[in-house]
């Protein structure tokens, strides 16, 4: 059920969710993983936990349960400084355990997506912020960027190729594309020894 807080939530948005009205947790699911939907998190907050309070006090269950140390939400999204933190070791644990859901693991590899949705055209049309993914960074399959006042660009990328899967996570980048394609580089060629592709380069902005 979309509810005037998860309509009216400030920042990046789906920026179509019907008030009042029942969306599917799939579409909501794209739409917070793509483009990183703050109201999409809400939403997802509420149907899950109750209550956004509810839900957010089981996500820091959930990161001392992981042994994320160094992490606080005080929100869903992210999208206010205040109370949310973390750290590139915590990041990196949970996107280990992102990418074990094979729900967000199908969601976050790709470019684009069309959902149903309960909207005029019955589509949802959605496009992924992830430079890696958008620009075709050979065995590029998630994960996921963010910003912030405080923390910057940030993006948490990652990767596979023969057999091989390696991450970035870049907190208050100037260039995160451009850094992290350089970096999974040195890693699969540098220390994995897997033959590198003729790739163009990416452009640094999430």
């Amino acid at each position: 059920m979309v509810t005037p807080e998860a309509e009216n939530m400030p920042g990046s948005r789906v920026g179509v969710l019907p008030l009042g009205h029942e969306v599917p947790v799939e579409g909501l699911m794209y739409g917070l993983l793509l483009p990183s939907g703050n109201d999409a998190a809400v939403a997802l907050a509420q149907h899950v936990g109750g209550t956004v309070k509810r839900f957010v006090r089981e996500m820091n269950e959930e990161a001392a349960l992981l042994g994320l140390s160094c992490t606080r939400y005080s929100n869903p999204s992210g999208y206010f400084d205040q109370g949310n933190f973390s750290c590139p070791a915590d990041l990196a644990e949970l996107a280990h355990e992102d990418l074990e859901q094979p729900r967000i693991a199908r969601i976050v590899r790709n470019a684009s997506a069309v959902v149903p949705f309960p909207i005029r055209g019955g589509k949802l049309f959605l496009y992924n912020n992830n430079p890696l993914v958008v620009y075709g960074y050979p065995g590029a399959d998630g994960l996921k960027t963010g910003y912030t006042m405080a923390a910057g660009k940030c993006l948490v990328a990652t990767a596979e190729r023969d057999g091989v899967r390696l991450g970035v996570v870049l907190m208050n980048s100037p260039a995160p594309g451009t850094q992290a394609q350089r970096l999974l580089d040195a890693g699969f060629e540098g220390v994995y020894h897997v033959p590198g592709e003729r790739e163009p380069p990416i452009p640094g902005g999430v």
